[in-house]
């Protein structure tokens, strides 16, 4: 009898593990936002971009679209300055900060990472998720894209490139030997935080059994399509603290399903914590980022490890760090001091 009722538990043990493995993911169905924020966003001012920004494609070589964009004023400007958002960003919610930069007198190009922004999506039937197979894949795709479009301008050349952005386009510069005279790093997510709940060996080691198990190509769990953080567009969060700016990328998504970008997947954070534990703690990306740089980090951080991307910055010599007080991880979409600081570190990189 014991041996039947042992024989019967295992068999719904494995029945179980067996529908996790194979059930399919939920037909994609974008989040609908709420009528008070619907009504709440229709006064909700989204600053353009300038009437002399151009958006324009880049392909590939695989053949995979990725949006690039950049100012009408490349001849008169003073230093070209690639722009690289972080983890689904896109162009559409900075246009006042490239406002900000061109009256600098920087030539401003914008690069949005596949997968995200107005490019090609992963998978089009899931078109939210980001599922790269490797951190590799961003940096062949930035490297590519930036000598084909910038390392022949003839000007001085910047990177100003926050959180995921920043990972990618520093392992790209390294790992590819580009041009570049400077570069700001805002909040680069080396290594994410993980709680006081788990290690980060522990968390990483259960999003593995994740996917081993067929989930790989799922949002982490918590997480999933876009849905706008609040109903009221006031309330600060974590992420910064200045609503007027904080706001702006959930109330352009609400009518733009085509620039959505939902939640990490667990491959994603699973090759953004081996290329940030592998490739960027090498001493080969150590001695190739050479370039005059400056890490800037929020002290109130929620999302990034900010001792890890600390300590690998401390290791490079040519690397300044800088941490901004009363900020968070979108440190882009800071107060006007926060930005000023930011846009100030490039010309003193530039300058020397």
């Amino acid at each position: 009898m014991l041996k039947k009722i042992l024989l019967g538990g295992l068999g719904f043990i494995i029945i179980g593990v067996a529908a996790f493995y194979f059930w399919p993911q939920p037909k994609y169905a974008p989040g609908q936002p709420s009528e008070v924020f619907l009504k709440n966003a229709e006064s909700f001012y989204v600053a353009p971009l300038p009437p002399d920004w151009a958006f324009k494609d880049f392909f590939t070589a695989n053949g995979r679209r990725i949006r690039w964009g950049e100012t009408g004023n490349r001849n008169a400007a003073k230093a070209s300055v690639v722009f690289v958002p972080g983890f689904g960003g896109f162009m559409e919610m900075y246009g006042e900060q490239v406002d900000m930069l061109a009256e600098r007198g920087f030539h401003v190009i914008s690069f949005e990472a596949r997968g995200m922004g107005g490019g090609d999506r992963d998978n089009p039937k899931q078109p939210e998720q980001m599922n790269p197979s490797d951190f590799k894949i961003y940096s062949d795709d930035f490297a590519a894209f930036y000598k084909a479009h910038v390392s022949d301008l003839p000007q001085d050349k910047a990177v100003l490139a926050l959180s995921f952005g920043a990972h990618l386009s520093m392992r790209a510069a390294a790992e590819h030997n580009l041009d570049v005279d400077a570069f700001v790093s805002a909040a680069p997510a080396l290594r994410l935080q993980t709680g006081t709940d788990m290690t980060r060996e522990e968390a990483v080691k259960g999003l593995g059994l994740l996917r081993s198990l067929g989930r790989g190509e799922y949002f982490l769990p918590g997480t999933g399509n876009w849905l706008p953080y609040s109903d009221d567009l006031i309330a600060v969060k974590e992420c910064g603290s200045e609503p007027k700016r904080l706001f702006r990328r959930d109330v352009v998504l609400a009518s733009r399903l085509d620039l959505r970008t939902g939640g990490p997947t667990v491959n994603w954070v699973l090759e953004l914590d081996k290329s940030g534990s592998g490739y960027m703690a090498s001493q080969a990306f150590k001695t190739a980022f050479n370039m005059p740089s400056k890490v800037l980090l929020a002290d109130g951080d929620t999302i990034i490890d900010n001792d890890y991307a600390k300590a690998i910055c401390q290791d490079i010599e040519s690397c300044k760090l800088e941490v901004l007080p009363k900020t968070g991880h979108c440190l882009l979409v800071e107060r006007d001091e926060t930005l000023n600081r930011i846009f100030d570190n490039l010309d003193e990189l530039l300058e020397k």
